[in-house]
């Protein structure tokens, strides 16, 4: 998320056509070294997961918006991810620079690398306390039918970010 900066350029300004294929998405971000908005950025981070062995699966989100409204479905796409089975073994060298290795291989962790300006740093399921990274921190609030990101402010503030279930989802590249 620091390398790959969240941009929708090709949406607004330029009226692009948006290509979420596995090669386009290649293209864009690696080859042309571009940014990209929710379905590219954490299109492209799925598939890396996979293939280094992570469980992905496409969750729906709904961004809430100034007035405290969600926005529609599909508004926005998160993560969830799992390492199954033998995969787990190399787990713990990667959370244990967070402060996370305690938790089990199995767990669910919610991603996110196309939201622009949030969390760096997978949010646990199990964990429903604070989750500071850096001078924020997030938290993960189960509500009905699923569950809202919330993120402290720089001042203190907590201020939902979105909204998303658990039902899995299917990509245009599946």
């Amino acid at each position: 998320m620091l390398a790959v900066p969240f941009e929708n350029l090709d949406i607004v300004p330029l009226g692009r056509p948006i290509q979420l294929e596995e090669r386009a998405l290649w293209d864009k971000i690696v080859v042309r070294r571009r940014g990209g908005f929710c379905y590219e950025l954490n299109g492209m981070f799925a598939w890396l997961l996979k293939q280094i062995g992570f469980d992905v699966t496409y969750l729906n989100a709904r961004v809430f918006r100034r007035d405290g409204s969600l926005g529609i479905d599909f508004d926005h796409l998160t993560l969830l991810v799992r390492v199954p089975g033998e995969s787990a073994r190399w787990l713990p060298r990667w959370p244990r620079a967070s402060g996370m290795a305690h938790r089990r291989p199995d767990a669910a962790w919610l991603a996110d690398v196309g939201f622009g300006d949030s969390f760096i740093e997978p949010l646990s399921f199990e964990d429903s306390g604070e989750q500071v990274q850096g001078p924020r921190a997030y938290r993960l609030e189960q509500a009905p039918g699923g569950h809202i990101v919330w993120q402290r402010d720089y001042d203190g503030t907590w201020e939902r970010e979105y909204f998303f279930d658990l039902q899995p989802r299917s990509f245009p590249s599946d």
